[in-house]
């Protein structure tokens, strides 16, 4: 580990530009991508009923339905960057209920908030987390969308 509280390399682990790493995986599976992790991105359609089913010290929603892109972009986008800050110092975990679509295009999300190409970011999260991460049309147009309103 280079810097004290990230995730090690890994199956599922993303290494952000910006510095740190984060880990995506299933909420439904759960294991140590969620319960050893320091903060904990939720990602599912209703929110979760509490944080004791968890060992990570905290936890964020996003309100996304499965296959689908999040109910609130800017909520999205506020909870990831936050995430992404936390990164650099310690375990952050983002998950949703299998652990591929919504999660690798959260994960991407990371990447393009660091300054990383929408295809590029998404060819990463391929490889490290999941090879169908970002599964749908619906979610590579919205991290396209994203990524052309931050450029503004």
């Amino acid at each position: 580990m280079s810097v004290a509280g990230c995730w090690a390399p890994g199956p599922g682990v993303v290494d952000l530009p910006g510095g740190g790493s984060v880990r995506g995986g299933s909420w439904r599976r759960r294991g140590a991508v969620v319960d050893d992790a320091d903060h904990l991105v939720v990602l599912t359609a209703l929110r979760p009923r509490t944080r004791a089913s968890t060992r990570s010290r905290s936890l964020s929603w996003v309100c996304w339905p499965d296959f689908a892109v999040p109910v609130s972009t800017a909520r999205a986008v506020h909870v990831l960057a936050r995430a992404g800050g936390r990164a650099r110092r310690e375990r952050v975990s983002v998950v949703c209920g299998s652990g591929v679509g919504r999660t690798g295009t959260a994960l991407a999300l990371l990447l393009v908030l660091d300054g990383v190409e929408v295809s590029e970011a998404v060819r990463r999260v391929r490889v490290a987390h999941h090879p169908r991460a970002v599964e749908t049309a619906w979610q590579r147009g919205w991290l396209r969308e994203v990524a052309r309103r931050l450029a503004e």
